[in-house]
């Protein structure tokens, strides 16, 4: 490892109190300032940098960049599959090898008239499902005087990953929505998203089912109300229901992404609340909660600390409340 890639991850150990004293790891990258980032594995992440899409060893310190645009991106990674969006109103999708390195790259949409961000990805039985989010107007409307524009959600499949069929529209509202995601639920298709009034404003957290492959959704569930600024990063089935990772910045209002802390929310099947509670994290607020994951009574999460000033990217190992 070079010196100026050592010195660019700060790893240090940081004794948590939390009844009692819990170490926890942090790893921070410093000269990465990402907008939008996911776990690629335990020990790499991607991002888009400059409008460039980037991987990044976690052990080695090392950072990859690739020539493909993108300014958001999801991954499936049990097929080393990335899908991603860039401000040139293009939307495509890739294939990695075990080495991440990219084997081939599709666009699926080119050169659209709209802008098109946050894409998700999920494969259920042997048909791949990605929503892309459609922006008519106003984007990301930060003035509550201005008109938005119509975000709308839309959904694709695909047998190979190269030719997708238009499916149907999840959601068209005039709201921001956003950090889309799209999960397996046993079988079920289920979308997880951000509504939001207008930019770095109160929003909800919401998320709707589909029985029928994406033809019909049932009404939209909230799971987290609308009195903050709250940012989904991922929703996962537990033995006893689902288990809510996302970050708000509900104990200092609108300071939006500089003012937020982590939190995990757990419910029942029916998404009835059956607590909430913030994560012992270091920093303790300042945090965008980009991705999680679990293995039994810890996570490793990636977020990016304040956002809006320093944006270093973060990935720290945690005890869950």
């Amino acid at each position: 490892m070079s010196i100026a890639a050592f010195a660019a991850i700060v790893l240090t150990l940081t004794i948590l109190l939390s009844g009692c004293a819990k170490v926890s790891n942090i790893i921070r990258i410093e000269n990465i300032k990402s907008g939008d980032a996911k776990f690629v594995s335990e020990n790499m992440i991607m991002g888009g940098e400059n409008g460039k899409l980037f991987f990044y060893d976690l052990s080695k310190g090392e950072k990859k960049d690739t020539e493909i645009y993108s300014n958001w991106s999801a991954i499936l990674p049990e097929e080393n599959v990335v899908v991603f969006s860039n401000s040139e109103c293009e939307t495509g999708i890739c294939k990695l090898d075990d080495k991440k390195k990219i084997i081939w790259s599709e666009k699926i949409f080119s050169k659209d008239c709209d802008l098109r961000i946050d894409p998700a990805i999920v494969k259920i039985g042997d048909t791949y499902y990605l929503t892309s989010t459609r922006i008519n107007g106003e984007i990301n409307r930060a003035d509550v005087n201005k008109e938005n524009g119509i975000y709308t959600l839309s959904l694709y499949r695909s047998k190979d990953l190269k030719k997708w069929n238009y499916v149907g529209d999840v959601v068209k509202d005039n709201h921001n929505i956003e950090d889309i995601d799209l999960m397996n639920d046993d079988g079920k298709l289920r979308v997880i998203f951000e509504r939001e009034t207008i930019d770095k404003g109160a929003s909800a957290i919401v998320t709707m089912l589909s029985e029928d492959s994406g033809k019909t959704w049932k009404d939209a569930v909230t799971l987290v109300d609308d009195g903050a600024d709250n940012e989904p990063a991922a929703l996962m089935k537990t033995d006893s229901g689902y288990r809510l990772f996302y970050s708000s910045d509900a104990q200092r209002k609108e300071e939006s992404y500089e003012g937020a802390s982590a939190y995990i929310a757990t419910y029942d099947f029916d998404f009835k609340p059956v607590k909430s509670a913030m994560m012992t994290t270091e920093p303790k607020s300042g945090i965008l909660l980009y991705d999680v994951i679990v293995e039994e009574d810890r996570a490793k999460i990636l977020f990016s600390e304040k956002y809006l000033t320093v944006n270093n990217l973060i990935v720290e190992d945690i005890s869950l409340p």
